[in-house]
């Protein structure tokens, strides 16, 4: 919290304010004597407010000076629908709701490889996890030296680090894999994987493209279902 300062008629000031104003006070405009007061950083470190994510769902009473660090990792942040069509934006929960009831997407669950096909022409996959409905991105791009994937997930600051996939993809003469952290992001855009992807060469064609995405942990992978 910033030290706040009462100069000799009684106006508060906080000491940012002080040294901006080069040591006059902001309400007498004259040098002062200052003191630091107290009492009154006590009373507004007492103080508890909302969490601005309210309206979104959520219910925290924050202390004033614990306010910035809640938001910015606030699970009822506000979140934007992924399709470019959709101009829905709520809390993730309302959010994955919402796409499950009025948009398509490839259903899976976690731990689970599952097949995917994805076309050259095609940008990008949306999948949903079958239970939490989290929404997940497989971002597609073809360019000069083959085709690149990569995942991204659209939710809160509070997933970053927290699921972890991996892309393989086999063919006849040739297997490559890839283990990542997805990008976490509250509002995706369309764009081509530019960062941790994997690249398949040109020279590898009829190839298929299988998926696992988990929450991440500390122990190994175990995938049920078909393995790698």
């Amino acid at each position: 919290m910033v030290p706040l300062e009462v100069c000799d008629d009684g106006h508060t000031s906080c000491y940012t304010c002080l040294i901006r104003s080069e040591n006059k006070c902001p309400s007498c405009s004259v040098p002062k004597g200052f003191k630091h007061c107290r009492g009154m950083e006590k009373l507004i470190a007492s103080l508890r407010v909302e969490c601005k994510n309210k309206k979104f769902g959520c219910q925290e009473i924050l202390m004033n000076h614990k306010r910035a660090k809640h938001e910015n990792i606030c699970p009822h942040t506000l979140c934007f629908c992924p399709d470019s069509s959709c101009g829905l934006a709520a809390s993730c929960k309302l959010l994955y709701n919402h796409f499950s009831r009025h948009h398509s997407a490839i259903q899976f669950v976690y731990n689970a490889v599952f097949n995917l096909r994805v076309e050259t022409t095609q940008k990008h996959v949306i999948l949903q996890e079958r239970n939490e409905k989290v929404i997940f991105i497989v971002n597609h791009d073809v360019v000069g030296h083959g085709r690149v994937f990569n995942v991204d997930c659209v939710g809160p600051d509070t997933f970053k680090n927290g699921f972890v996939y991996r892309l393989t993809v086999k063919s006849m003469d040739a297997c490559l894999s890839m283990e990542c952290v997805p990008e976490v992001s509250t509002k995706w855009k369309e764009h081509t994987p530019d960062n941790n992807y994997l690249t398949i060469p040109s020279r590898i064609t009829g190839f298929g493209l299988q998926v696992c995405i988990k929450k991440a942990q500390k122990e190994s992978w175990s995938f049920k279902g078909n393995g790698f």
